[in-house]
């Protein structure tokens, strides 16, 4: 994982467009529970209170969909951050697939920008060659601490569950955890499945 907070929006090979089309989408995203973001792989899932599906805040690509399902169904700690994510009144979540971090030391990486408006925009990116369970829910994590108002220079400089990595990124214990929880209850679901499927 790499997590920085930008005072402006950071480029990236599958990056922004613009401001403007971050805005436009949002705006989308406030104006229907189901849009189409402007790019074709992009796809705004609906917005349930219920966390029974991503917030209307979050695009993911196509072939995240069937993972983002099962976390919904099998996590309750995934289903918690969502319905956090939900609750934010200012947020874009854009994630999406980058080829360009299989050369790299992390997995996955969110850049974060507030706007002078106050929107928190997100650009999550995540490796193509790993299973992206655990990795999407760590970044979301992430987020989750930004919408707390967390500093996590100011908790790296006192050693309180933050670190800057030699990436010049920051890390945190409770995304790691938020990651493997979530990995951990998908696990133990399916075992409960597979066991039920086999006494009947």
């Amino acid at each position: 994982m790499a997590h920085r907070i930008g005072s402006r929006l950071l480029s990236a090979p599958c990056g922004f467009r613009s401001i403007s089309f971050v805005l436009v989408v949002w705006f989308l995203h406030a104006a229907a529970a189901t849009a189409v973001a402007a790019d074709a792989d992009l796809i705004v899932l609906p917005c349930a209170s219920t966390a029974s599906a991503l917030p209307a805040s979050v695009s993911v690509p196509d072939d995240l969909h069937r993972h983002i399902a099962s976390m919904l169904s099998l996590s309750a700690t995934f289903r918690a951050q969502c319905r956090r994510i939900a609750e934010a009144s200012k947020l874009l979540v854009l994630m999406r697939l980058d080829p360009a971090l299989v050369d790299r030391s992390y997995k996955a990486r969110t850049s974060i920008h507030r706007t002078t408006s106050g929107l928190l925009v997100a650009q999550v990116q995540l490796s193509v060659r790993t299973d992206p369970v655990e990795w999407i829910a760590h970044e979301i994590e992430h987020i989750v601490e930004q919408l707390e108002g967390l500093s996590l220079p100011a908790l790296a400089a006192v050693n309180h569950g933050a670190w800057l990595t030699a990436d010049q990124t920051f890390e945190t214990r409770r995304a790691i955890d938020a990651g493997r929880a979530v990995v951990d209850e998908m696990t133990r679901a399916k075992r409960r499945r597979q066991r039920d499927k086999f006494v009947e």
